[in-house]
């Protein structure tokens, strides 16, 4: 379902991103193409070829021996190229009710065309034979574009990234199960040139009137990958995190508004706006937080230890309204520890302190010749813990 934004500026390095680890440490700012753009600007596209999908009344659109039905198009013409991939459009505002998960084939797209198209999980009858137990996965070179995936809370992930070179461009993605932990809307899974932009993400595992249980959802999870953009997405409801992720590196996380994370609450279970510590001592991973607006945090808002975070330009509010957490924390409390090193928090607007008394920025297990804090405004009561090499 399409989505109408102002018009953002956001990093886009080249179509491939070739030089991505330099430009990432350059300002956001200097940079000026909008998603929308960039989904439009290729290169290597001779011919796409196009399908177009009526509705047709059909009870399952998952269920390939029924002739016009998604999964009947997808396996009829198969994997599209680079050069020409197969486009998908759906054509009726009538939900396409699926029993079953939709696994596309390489270089496909699904889009909608003249219609607000909703790919919806049959609410009384919805069993995934996919792997991970997803409704959509998009494998190499696949585009989900601008249609709502709405998974009424059935499956474990609603929408499964294992491929190099994919996109989800202004899609709506949200209801994945409750009844399943760990639950993702999103779930991208070592996977190269990645971009999620301009998307509306809610309810990973949780309603909006849940809290206190013992259940993990995030909205957004990547596992490892590399080269992955997450911008201009609005991102809300879920019992851990936001965004989630361990060794990914060369990422981009900007101008995304994310609130009401950590609805879990209790310990073990609760998480951030955004989560990624304790992974090990890696290279400089070139990790960019910048221009996020991020609140209503029941831990921290960002959270985040290592080698290689840009924090900045970002504005954060209303943290730590269940524990005594910071709106900034670099640093790990699980051994061995992360020494965070060739990192930055820089600009960033911090509007109240932290509801229960946690220092809104904290610093523990940090290299300080390497670790810089400047130019933050806002409530600015710091922690300074041990220091590391």
């Amino acid at each position: 379902m399409k989505r109408t934004h102002l018009f953002c500026f956001v990093l886009l390095v080249s179509t491939v991103l070739a030089s991505c680890k330099n430009a990432i440490e350059a300002p956001l700012e200097n940079t000026n193409l909008s998603p929308s753009k960039k989904n439009k600007q290729e290169t290597g596209i001779t011919a796409a070829v196009n399908y177009y999908i009526p509705h047709k009344g059909i009870s399952d659109h998952s269920n390939a021996s029924i002739n016009g039905s998604i999964a009947w198009y997808l396996s009829q013409y198969g994997a599209g190229t680079a050069s020409s991939p197969n486009i998908f459009y759906l054509t009726s505002d009538t939900s396409y009710v699926c029993s079953n998960s939709i696994i596309m084939p390489a270089y496909t797209r699904i889009d909608e065309s003249g219609a607000n198209a909703v790919i919806e999980c049959n609410n009384s009858s919805w069993t995934s034979t996919a792997p991970n137990q997803e409704f959509i996965r998009l494998v190499p070179g696949c585009r989900l574009l601008n249609i709502e995936i709405r998974c009424n809370f059935k499956p474990k992930v609603g929408v499964f990234v294992r491929g190099d070179n994919t996109q989800i461009i202004g899609a709506t993605i949200h209801k994945s199960s409750r009844t399943i932990s760990p639950s993702y809307t999103v779930f991208v899974n070592d996977s190269r040139n990645v971009q999620i932009e301009d998307c509306l993400i809610r309810r990973s595992g949780c309603d909006s009137n849940e809290e206190d249980f013992e259940r993990i959802g995030y909205l957004i999870y990547l596992n490892h990958g590399s080269d992955i953009q997450i911008m201009n997405n609005d991102m809300a409801v879920s019992p851990s995190s936001g965004i989630g992720f361990n060794t990914t590196d060369t990422l981009t996380i900007a101008y995304n508004q994310i609130h009401d994370t950590g609805r879990a609450v209790k310990p073990g279970f609760i998480s951030d706006g955004i989560t990624s510590y304790h992974n090990g001592n890696t290279a400089n991973r070139y990790v960019h937080i910048a221009h996020n607006t991020i609140w209503n945090s029941r831990n921290h808002g960002i959270h985040v230890s290592g080698n290689g975070f840009r924090i900045e330009n970002n504005t954060i509010y209303s943290s730590g309204l269940k524990t005594a957490a910071s709106n900034i924390s670099l640093a790990d409390h699980k051994t061995p520890y992360d020494c965070s090193k060739n990192s930055v928090i820089k600009n960033n607007i911090l509007s109240n302190c932290p509801a229960l008394g946690g220092p809104s920025i904290k610093l523990d297990k940090y290299n300080t010749s390497t670790v810089t804090v400047s130019g933050n405004t806002g409530c600015l009561t710091t922690l300074l813990g041990t220091t590391c090499l």
